[in-house]
């Protein structure tokens, strides 16, 4: 939600990876060392890119993946939502309800 609230036109990914860092070490989880986040489109990963320094910023009506790792010493959880780019932040699309699934 806070990725996706941030995710506004001109934003850019780079800032919002550094917003989930630093959510990450303010309650005690390691930090996100890949990708969390990406354009959506013909290719499996389209830019621009959640990673530092990735210089394209959002654009209203970017089709966007939003997908950060939460890892402590003792857990790891993963999730991943598609979202459309708007004047007010990110969209959810997906229609699952939000909770923890065990498998």
């Amino acid at each position: 939600d806070l990725l996706a609230s941030m995710a506004k036109p001109g934003a850019r990914p780079c800032d919002l990876r550094a917003a989930l860092v630093k959510f990450q070490k303010e309650h005690g989880y390691f930090e996100e060392g890949g990708i969390c986040g990406h354009g959506q489109g013909t290719d499996l990963l389209e830019r621009p890119g959640f990673l530092d320094g990735e210089t394209m910023a959002l654009e209203e009506n970017m089709f966007i993946s939003i997908h950060p790792g939460m890892e402590t010493r003792d857990a790891w959880g993963f999730n991943t939502d598609s979202y459309l780019v708007t004047k007010n932040g990110a969209e959810r699309l997906n229609r699952t309800a939000r909770g923890i699934f065990k498998i």
